[in-house]
């Protein structure tokens, strides 16, 4: 089962985050913890502060780089050698030659180291977007395209991962063949037994995450905290919540939370007790017109409904700043927030 939980960086995520990683370890249950590359330091510090020395223990942290490393070692294809920066301009270079005159379009640029640098860039940044070689060369077709350029970098990449797969693998290429391992090992189901995996400080995913992550639900219940910083919202959008609305349609989440700092949707703003527990995503046009979701509402409200639309079972908005909001939503009858269906 897959959860996501959005809020704005001081939204109480990673603090209630942590207050259940510590109720699963002092009810004896092991957790997963994945954060980006850069947090990894401090979210050990962080944990060890709020779990301490024993109950540390049943927490494992990762980066999706190092959790990738564990499965393939696991799994196989750990001894699959990668391939470094000028390893992989290196390579470029090879698929030119190896094109010849196919290439005319970029035939000056051949024996540049640099062009052959910005080249390997360039297909990293497309494997990171989840663009294969023959999708970019249906780019390179469609009308208002620059079809010279785009279709002689399709033969490139082509090219390159031709001579790659004879060679060695990119680094995104790590967690893609971990997620492909996984996926023939029906999830993983021995590696996540009996562990929850939990996701934070992530704003979005890549292509080779997104595998990863797709990989992991037939066996693990998977919460997802994505942070919303520097989002800006656009009129008649989603704003801020585009990304976990489309994470959440990709990846065919169960459940979408939305944190806040008011308890839900409130038939009159001003006063909490009159909190709407259960919306249906129909009527919400109507609620709109009413007046009754205005303001900053409207773009959390409308990502619940797409999401719902999507396929998620449930969407919900909850006040961040009540303690174990997020179980009590999510685990009780009555729940503390509104729910969409």
């Amino acid at each position: 089962m897959l959860t996501l939980l959005l809020g704005p960086s001081g939204s109480g995520k990673s603090s209630r985050l942590r207050r259940e990683l510590k109720a699963r370890a002092e009810a004896g249950l092991h957790s997963i913890l994945v954060v980006p590359e850069q947090f990894t330091s401090s979210t050990e510090g962080a944990l060890y502060r709020t779990l301490g020395d024993t109950l540390s223990g049943y927490v494992e942290s990762y980066s999706f780089t190092s959790l990738a490393e564990t499965l393939l070692r696991r799994y196989g294809g750990a001894a699959v050698p990668t391939l470094t920066e000028a390893g992989r301009a290196v390579l470029v270079r090879r698929a030119l030659d190896q094109l010849l005159d196919q290439v005319s379009y970029y035939s000056r640029q051949r024996q540049s180291a640099a062009f052959c640098r910005k080249a390997a860039e360039t297909i990293e940044e497309l494997k990171s977007a989840g663009v294969r070689p023959d999708e970019l060369a249906r780019y390179a077709r469609a009308p208002g395209a620059d079809t010279d350029k785009l279709s002689e970098l399709a033969l490139i990449y082509g090219a390159y991962e031709g001579l790659l797969a004879q060679t060695g693998m990119d680094p995104g290429d790590r967690q893609e063949l971990a997620a492909r391992r996984l996926q023939e090992a029906g999830g993983g189901a021995e590696f996540f037994a009996g562990r929850a995996v939990y996701m934070d400080e992530f704003d979005t995913f890549n292509a080779p995450k997104r595998a990863l992550l797709a990989a992991m639900l037939p066996a693990a219940d998977v919460t997802v905290c994505l942070c919303c910083d520097g989002l800006q919202e656009r009129d008649g959008g989603f704003g801020v919540f585009s990304g976990a609305r489309q994470i959440a349609a990709a990846l065919k989440a169960e459940n979408i939370i939305l944190m806040t700092d008011v308890r839900g949707l409130l038939e009159k703003p001003e006063d909490e007790s009159t909190l709407i527990p259960v919306v249906n995503v129909s009527d919400v046009p109507h609620l709109i017109h009413k007046g009754i979701i205005r303001g900053g509402m409207i773009p959390k409200c409308r990502c619940c409904v797409e999401a719902v639309r999507r396929g998620v079972q449930k969407a919900f908005i909850i006040d961040g700043r009540i303690q174990h909001s997020v179980l009590i939503e999510m685990l009780s009858d009555k729940g503390i927030g509104t729910m969409f269906i």
